[in-house]
């Protein structure tokens, strides 16, 4: 967990103990048609969508992912021409705060805010679905939210006194002791049985900083007022600066609505991105204070902007000015500070810094955002011997999933890698399919007793996850295996990781293996943790590869583990394919990847987009497939063959379903009510919404079981409605035909 992490996340807690109420009603809300083939809203999303549009909104847009790894944000649902209307969030909708003269920070509204939801039931009934989405404490980052150790990090004094400014000011007035303003404290202003502690009171004034709106309601009308609307703040931000054409939104208020229009033409499927304030947050310090985030600029020409309280016109009075969006206006041919004392001014600034660049560029490579310095000398390594690499280790944005990152805009059929096989490790070959605890008996040996070959792939091994980073049938503990609630998917694992364990004791039916407990000993000995461990790397990270030679009908297909061809993570659209040719395993591009996007392959087609199959074989589940049935639940599996390629839900279920039977509802049925004994749906949802920040869950693997199960019930109860929305339309049709018949 990171810094901001461990220091933060203990906020949340009381904060989610004031929603859970609010929560808990929309959790036995209908389930609906996923809004699209991306990772879409859930439930509580949904419900909040839904309500808005109930409200007399207009919604051309729906919340989901431009891609498996983008962060979630509002995407077009159809092409928009320039000035079309792609959001609407009308007047009644709108949480709208009182006008304050000369506010100078978020906290004065938050105590109007806290005062309604503490105090006002029918506030609280009419907002519910919109409060009910809005991030807890510990996703929240602005300085209302940070500890002093956050502020002296920052290494830049004049950001940290306006940080420390705007985080004292919201404990002030909390306590009613602000200067710049007279305030009761929120426990006089709330009364007796109402009390909100701090943290609390934090969270709401930095929810109002991270997303208010602020406009004049009334024509001609000079009071502007600070609003928080709904929806509108699913969508992400865009720089408008130079050579920028991320920004296709803007943002303007018309007859007492709040509305999003498109800047310029947008394509359905493209994420909806306006600039939450034009002319400040495209500085990296501005964007920090005023939203908590910052982004890698991606200008061209792309050299980092300077922070706004660096520039030679910045003030203290007025530090949200507007400022251009290149420094060129200051320095270069065209600049107006080309002097001397400027030069002493940002060396100074320079020179204060407690920590160096280069010690701050080594400690950016060891966070878990990048590339750790084993990844960055293994890709080079790779580049030196021949090979092509076109991409580095990292993220898309700070929430995405760690993986390959282009490094520059590769054209469809472009080739992204090539790996000479010559830098792998060819696994053990196994006249037949075998588990992969059979190939990491032989290579175990390798390891142990060939020094050579130690030496040869250690900055290869030193790139792999590392026990407690890794989760796969192999290694799955007891007390998660239980927590599945999914029998058959619980046999699976179990059952593989026997034969694992039967492996490493030389136990198996089907072959001999010696005992590693007597293959290997004394220094070289390993325990079955250890084994199990590196059976889970084989099985999550070998490569299938063609080998001409072998006669087709011999099913001897070689494996290899491949340096740096392992960063590149799954996704069933995936922009890259996988090939070899004998001496290099490639990868080619199957559409236009921009640079700064993820590179991403599909492992298995047609079966890791059951979130069953990818948690057994790769350990991982996706978000787009929370809501598909599970392989063990589709009417036709087959425990013989648990890894078959499957058919779309549609195909059992719905108009063109084959599986539209009463018998199909009840098997369904059964199976819910069978995984409802132990948690219900209802109880997941509170788990997973809450869990982080009550820290209920030991650690990311059992979270992830948990949400797991979440979205096998969710599934289940869509396909039994869905069955059941068939069956009905089916009987209306019988029942008119019939009374056609009798009119004849």
């Amino acid at each position: 967990m990171g810094k901001k992490a461990k220091t933060l996340a203990w906020l949340s807690s009381d904060v989610v103990r004031s929603l859970v109420a609010l929560v808990v009603v929309f959790l036995t809300l209908k389930f609906w048609e996923k809004l699209n083939n991306k990772p879409a809203a859930n439930v509580l999303e949904q419900a909040h969508f839904d309500w808005l549009l109930s409200h007399g909104g207009v919604a051309n847009v729906e919340i989901g992912k431009a891609c498996a790894s983008c962060p979630r944000g509002l995407i077009a649902k159809r092409d928009l021409q320039p000035a079309s209307l792609i959001l609407r969030i009308p007047e009644p909708a709108l949480i709208k705060f009182p006008y304050i003269e000369d506010a100078v920070c978020a906290a004065e509204y938050a105590r109007d805010l806290v005062h309604r939801m503490y105090t006002d039931p029918s506030f609280n009934a009419t907002y519910a679905p919109y409060l009910a989405v809005l991030p807890t404490a510990s996703e929240l980052f602005t300085p209302e939210m940070w500890q002093q150790d956050h502020s002296t990090m920052l290494q830049t004094p004049a950001l940290e006194a306006l940080a420390e400014y705007t985080r004292r000011s919201t404990e002030e007035i909390y306590y009613g002791n602000f200067s710049e303003n007279h305030y009761k404290s929120v426990s006089e202003l709330l009364g007796g049985g109402n009390d909100v502690d701090l943290n609390t009171f934090k969270w709401a004034s930095a929810v109002i900083a991270s997303r208010y709106v602020a406009a004049s309601l009334e024509e001609d009308s000079e009071i502007q007022t600070r609003m928080l609307a709904p929806l509108n703040d699913f969508a992400n931000h865009a720089d408008e600066g130079h050579n920028s054409d991320d920004e296709n939104a803007y943002q303007t208020v018309f007859n007492g609505a709040v509305q999003l229009r498109a800047k310029r033409p947008i394509v359905k499927g493209e994420e909806i991105k306006f600039n939450y304030h034009p002319g400040v947050v495209h500085r990296p310090d501005m964007s920090l204070l005023a939203f908590g985030f910052f982004q890698k600029t991606k200008k061209v020409p792309a050299a980092p902007l300077l922070c706004s309280v660096d520039l030679p016109t910045f003030s203290l009075e007025r530090p949200y000015e507007p400022t251009p969006d290149t420094d060129d206006t200051f320095y270069g041919p065209n600049g107006s500070y080309n002097t001397l004392e400027e030069y002493q001014r940002l060396k100074k600034l320079l020179e204060e810094a407690p920590t160096t660049l280069k010690e701050d560029e080594l400690a950016r490579q060891v966070t878990t955002l990048e590339a750790t310095p084993e990844e960055l000398k293994l890709i080079q390594y790779v580049k030196e011997k021949g090979g092509v690499v076109k991409y580095e280790v990292g993220r898309e944005c700070p929430t995405c999933l760690r993986g390959a990152i282009a490094v520059e805009d590769i054209s469809k059929e472009q080739l992204i890698i090539s790996v000479p096989l010559s830098l792998g490790i060819l696994l053990p070959r196994i006249q037949r399919r075998a588990f992969a605890s059979e190939y990491a008996h032989g290579l175990i040996l390798k390891f142990k007793t060939d020094p050579a070959f130690n030496k040869t792939h250690s900055l290869f091994w030193s790139t792999q996850p590392k026990p407690e980073e890794i989760l796969s049938a192999d290694v799955f503990p007891d007390h998660l295996i239980e927590k599945l609630q999914t029998p058959e998917l619980e046999r699976l694992i179990t059952s593989q990781r026997q034969v694992a364990i039967n492996v490493y004791y030389g136990k198996t039916r089907w072959a001999e293996y010696t005992p590693i407990p007597e293959l290997l000993t004394d220094e070289n000995a390993i325990s079955l943790p250890e084994f199990l461990y590196l059976s889970s790397i084989v099985g999550t990270r070998d490569f299938a590869l063609t080998d001409e030679s072998v006669d087709d009908d011999v099913d001897s297909t070689p494996f290899w583990l491949l340096p740096v061809a392992d960063m590149v993570n799954h996704a069933d659209t995936a922009n890259a394919r996988r090939s070899d040719n004998g001496t290099h395993v490639l990868m080619h591009a199957s559409r236009n990847i921009r640079k700064g996007e993820a590179v991403t392959n599909d492992y298995q087609t047609n079966v890791l987009d059951r979130n069953d199959m990818s948690l057994h074989i790769y350990g991982f589940i996706q978000e787009v497939n929370s809501e598909r049935l599970l392989a063990v639940d589709l009417p036709n599996y087959d425990p013989d063959s648990p890894f078959n390629e499957t058919k779309d839900d549609k195909w059992f279920h719905g108009p063109r379903g084959k599986y539209n039977t009463r018998a199909e509802v009840a098997r369904l049925k059964a199976l819910l009510e069978e995984a409802e004994e132990h948690t219900t749906l209802e109880e997941d949802e509170k788990l997973v919404r809450v869990g982080a920040a009550e820290r209920v869950f030991e650690d990311w693997k059992e979270e992830m079981v948990v949400k797991f199960r979440l979205g096998r019930k969710r599934a289940l109860k869509k396909a039994i409605a869905t069955v059941e929305v068939e069956l009905k339309r089916q009987k209306e049709k019988r029942a008119k035909q019939s009374a056609a018949r009798d009119e004849l």
